[in-house]
């Protein structure tokens, strides 16, 4: 991955920060790469997944979220053509700081399947790659 996409997600991440729907919780944005060009992008909703996207087997039992990752796939899926992509996880709390935001695993699982080569994501201590 190029460092210059990297820091072009950050800078879309940190711009739309204070829209963000989630802001009051865990500010997710999600955004899938293809040939080094950003195709698409989005944030962690609010409204509930389909149960067979697998993130109703929750053990605390709380109301699950449409994740960033798939709803950066559905928006993107159009523009890949059936080719690899990559996908860059960030996570930013309300001051704007790096949070980890590894994909969970019934992200990973879905996208790898539909395609993705490599998972890109934040941490405390900057990027790390799956």
């Amino acid at each position: 991955m190029k460092k210059q996409i990297l820091r072009e997600t950050l800078r879309i991440a940190y711009s739309n920060l204070s829209k963000h729907p989630q802001l009051q919780c865990y500010p997710h944005s999600s955004f899938i790469v293809q040939h080094n060009q950003i195709k698409e992008w989005d944030t962690k909703h609010t409204y509930e997944p389909p149960v067979h996207y697998g993130y109703h087997k929750r053990i605390d039992n709380g109301r699950p979220k449409f994740h960033a990752e798939i709803a950066t796939y559905i928006k993107a899926r159009g523009l890949l053509n059936g080719e690899p992509f990559s996908c860059i996880n960030i996570r930013l709390n309300k001051s704007g700081e790096l949070k980890i935001s590894a994909p969970c695993n019934c992200c990973y699982a879905i996208l790898t399947a539909l395609g993705c080569g490599e998972f890109w994501y934040t941490s405390m201590n900057g990027w790390k790659r799956i």
